[in-house]
């Protein structure tokens, strides 16, 4: 039976509560008896799944969870391909074909980043988002749209959405908009943000 390595690292700052949690875990998953001082710990991958004990990973960062809503099936199929290849600090925990299905799915199960195309059926990508904000405030959302009208950027940014990128975007412009959404942080695409700066020009309200 294949055997992972794992090393505790800098245990001098494992809190108690992590080694109360490593110490609860039932014996039969650690092939020798944990030890909070830095030794090595043989678990087995098989028996080493979180999800046998309701618990994520002890080591590592915790990862963001996302939703990804889009009437298009490839383009979901693209953004989940496209995270796991290159982003290993998000988990997709739900799709959504529709924005009222997204809705239902946010409040299931309240993701870190709610991913929304602005068109959607059923119920559009902002006023999802409007809705996402007021039930579940928690969660971050993130527009996907195919153009900057102006209107649509101004009414998203109302709503309280916190990145709002064009389709046409890179990949890379993509997990950069990501991830500072997900911190808590705006995004919005260079060609958006010259929209914005001429409606406060000319005195729009955002």
């Amino acid at each position: 039976m294949k055997k992972a390595t794992v090393f505790v690292h800098d245990t001098e700052r494992i809190s108690t509560f992590s080694i109360r949690l490593l110490r609860s875990i039932p014996d039969e998953v650690f092939g020798s008896p944990f030890s909070p001082r830095g030794k090595i710990c043989q678990v087995d991958r098989k028996a080493w799944d979180p999800s046998n004990y309701g618990m994520g990973p002890v080591f590592g960062p915790m990862q963001k969870t996302l939703l990804i809503a889009d009437d298009h099936r490839i383009l979901r199929d693209g953004l989940r391909a496209l995270l796991e290849k290159d982003d290993s600090s998000f988990r997709i925990v739900a799709e959504a074909g529709d924005g009222l299905e997204a809705v239902q799915l946010c409040r299931k199960h309240r993701p870190d980043v709610a991913i929304l195309d602005a068109d959607m059926p059923v119920l559009n990508g902002l006023d999802a988002a409007a809705e996402i904000q007021h039930s579940i405030p928690e969660t971050q959302v993130l527009i996907l749209a195919p153009g900057n009208d102006e209107s649509v950027v101004i009414q998203a940014i109302r709503f309280g959405v916190r990145g709002y990128l064009l389709k046409s975007a890179s990949s890379s412009e993509f997990l950069k908009a990501l991830s500072i959404v997900a911190q808590g942080g705006s995004f919005v695409s260079q060609e958006i943000s010259h929209v914005l700066v001429r409606c406060i020009r000319n005195g729009d309200a955002v």
